[in-house]
């Protein structure tokens, strides 16, 4: 199971996807995807097995994060790229 939010929920930075591969019990791998700040996000397995992200983002300098997002960013990824050790 994937799971997409800000790192840092306090200042709502860093969108993170994580993994649990235990049934909810402990988040095994963790890949930042954005460093700025986030809004909403959601997760869906695309038909080729890789993983999208969608999430609201604001640039710096814009209205404070309690204010809807500037623009809306997509990322995809595979399964590989979240479970690699760095």
């Amino acid at each position: 199971h994937f799971f997409s939010h800000p790192d840092d929920p306090a200042r709502r930075i860093k969108m993170t996807a994580s993994l649990t591969c235990d049934g909810f019990r402990t988040w095994s791998h963790h890949r930042l995807i954005d460093e700025g700040k986030v809004a909403y996000s959601d997760v869906v397995i695309l038909t080729d097995n890789t993983i999208g992200v969608l999430y609201g983002s604001q640039q710096a300098g814009d209205l404070p994060v309690s204010f809807l997002p500037n623009g809306i960013k997509f990322a995809r990824f595979n399964f590989e790229w979240l479970t690699e050790v760095k």
